[in-house]
């Protein structure tokens, strides 16, 4: 083989590297050859996020002391795939997927020494809780709390999941702000 008409003496004919005994010839990359066609488009994949919800709640909700109370998000801000029902606050899964969750609530109390238990709750059933103590106080004796509890659950289609709070005090209100009081779920991908 030749390289400008001189007879090739090393590893590559590109370059004239001499190759060390007992070793493969590692030569440099030639040049980029031309473009090939594009292929067809593939099927969607499922790193996209395929369902998502967010409710909230401006409106004062009685919660008595020592019981599970459900919390009512009744302002749906949106709905992707119409899961939510804003009338019961209960999102309904449409797929068998993994969903992730998150629920806040602020409230106000007067006793800055009780203890709650913010609840996702599936079927009513399994549950992902944060035990929450009571103790920021504000002024004039009072105490704004704002506990948030996130979660992932493996859901059916037809599970349904609430929000449910108990409180060891009684709860003078729910905090009428948007951005205290939210429901959010997504559903990462489909099974």
């Amino acid at each position: 083989m030749s390289n400008n008409n001189q007879r090739f003496q090393g590893c590559c004919p590109l370059t004239p590297i001499p190759k060390p005994p007992k070793q493969k010839c590692i030569c440099p990359p030639g040049p980029r050859g031309p473009r090939g066609p594009q292929g067809e488009q593939g099927p969607p994949g499922s790193g996209a996020i395929e369902s998502v919800f967010k409710a909230t709640t401006v409106t004062p909700q009685e919660i008595p002391p020592g019981v599970l109370t459900k919390l009512l998000y009744p302002i749906e801000q949106f709905d992707t795939n119409n899961e939510y029902d804003q009338a019961t606050s209960k999102f309904i899964a449409q797929e068998n997927g993994v969903y992730s969750y998150c629920a806040s609530i602020g409230l106000v109390i007067q006793d800055s020494d009780s203890t709650g238990t913010l609840h996702i709750i599936v079927n009513q059933g399994e549950i992902s809780e944060r035990e929450i103590k009571l103790t920021e106080t504000v002024s004039g004796g009072l105490t704004i709390l704002n506990p948030a509890v996130c979660t992932n659950f493996q859901l059916l289609a037809g599970d349904r999941v609430e929000v449910f709070l108990e409180v060891s005090t009684t709860v003078l209100s729910v905090l009428a702000d948007e951005g205290y009081n939210q429901f959010t779920g997504t559903r990462l991908f489909s099974i």
